[in-house]
């Protein structure tokens, strides 16, 4: 549901706190949203022929005096059977309402093509940076070390990660003060090898957070990329938040200086 949505919704209940029959048959909702609650005096909603709608709002189960519910059409859920009355609806959903629990958790995809940083990236997160305010958090094996590598720290001689073979799934929990709440991250990081590209679709899903990463050194030859991950990302899961993450903008920054220092000499 959109805050437009949601608002438009309070409108129409300043406007009739007393309304007792609401339809909205056949109007092409995608939705019904949560603030329907406040109607408490409603008792006949018909949403019919809106194919869009698959859920009811837990909120409704606040309904107390809807006798009348006509959804055909709708394509709810089975856990609301044709058969059932409104009454085990309004139930069943007050009781979602009332065991409803706070869940400071979700995935966090990092996505991209090969050696542009992802595991690095996701790495310094879960180190300790007092910069931003962080607390220590616990900092899982590295995908090298978990698969018994060699290399110490499950880097290369040269300091960089090792590359992630397939998907590596680990957490990371955040934790924005001392004693504040926590956020477990459930961190997906893909291996950006064209041979995992196929796989990699069947792992993008809802409810997820997706950092996109690119090389900024790469300049325009990492848009095609970029585009490709994103169209991925809105068909198979559609509408969820994507940040853009650029790495290496040190090289960049030592490469300018670099040039400005050859130029004057």
């Amino acid at each position: 549901m959109s805050s437009q949505q949601s608002q438009e919704t309070s409108e129409i209940y300043l406007l009739f706190p007393s309304l007792k029959v609401l339809s909205v048959s056949s109007n092409n909702l995608s939705c019904i949203p949560a603030d329907i609650q406040y109607f408490s005096r409603l008792n006949s909603l018909k949403i019919d022929r809106n194919d869009q709608i698959r859920e009811f709002p837990p909120e409704m189960g606040r309904l107390k005096n809807l006798i009348q519910l006509e959804f055909d059409g709708c394509p709810v859920r089975d856990d609301y059977g044709r058969d059932m009355r409104v009454s085990d609806i309004l139930s069943y959903l007050d009781s979602i309402l009332e065991d409803a629990k706070p869940y400071n958790r979700m995935k966090l995809m990092f996505v991209g093509k090969s050696d542009i940083g992802k595991t690095t990236l996701l790495n310094e997160l879960r180190k300790d940076t007092a910069v931003f305010g962080r607390h220590p958090s616990e900092i899982l094996p590295s995908f090298a070390e978990r698969s018994g590598g060699p290399n110490i720290g499950g880097k290369t001689l040269k300091g960089n990660y090792l590359s992630t073979v397939g998907v590596d799934v680990g957490e990371w929990t955040y934790c924005k003060k001392r004693g504040g709440k926590k956020v477990t991250f459930s961190t997906w990081d893909f291996g950006g090898q064209n041979e995992f590209y196929v796989t990699h679709q069947y792992f993008l899903t809802k409810r997820s957070i997706y950092l996109v990463i690119f090389k900024i050194t790469d300049g325009r030859r990492c848009l095609s990329e970029l585009q490709q991950w994103l169209v991925n990302i809105q068909a198979r899961a559609p509408n969820s938040p994507v940040i853009l993450v650029g790495t290496h903008y040190d090289v960049l920054h030592q490469n300018k200086k670099y040039s400005e220092s050859s130029g004057r000499t």
